[in-house]
């Protein structure tokens, strides 16, 4: 059974990050696919807000700016935070 979700962009991420985690940790994961950022943090709160399993979204931040990167992360967790029912979540 899975553990958590994960929510990516693309099928090409999911793959991507199924090679990057180790061995067997992906089988813990259900991989949510969105064509955009947008219907990622769509879902991403949605399923937080139905509760049940932690979510991690991973976006694109479009920069390599440091400093758009934490305040993009910071919106996004709160964002996040505020659709949880006390459940673990967090932005990659």
């Amino acid at each position: 059974m899975n553990s958590i979700y994960l929510v990516v962009k693309s099928n090409d991420e999911a793959k991507m990050l199924r090679q990057l985690l180790p061995p067997g940790t992906w089988k813990e994961i259900e991989f949510v696919v969105e064509d955009d950022p947008s219907a990622a943090i769509s879902t991403a709160r949605t399923l937080l807000a139905l509760g049940g399993r932690p979510v991690a979204l991973v976006v694109d931040a479009g920069t390599t700016d440091e400093t758009q990167i934490s305040t993009q992360r910071q919106t996004l967790a709160a964002l996040l935070e505020n659709a949880s029912t006390n459940l673990p979540c967090r932005v990659f």
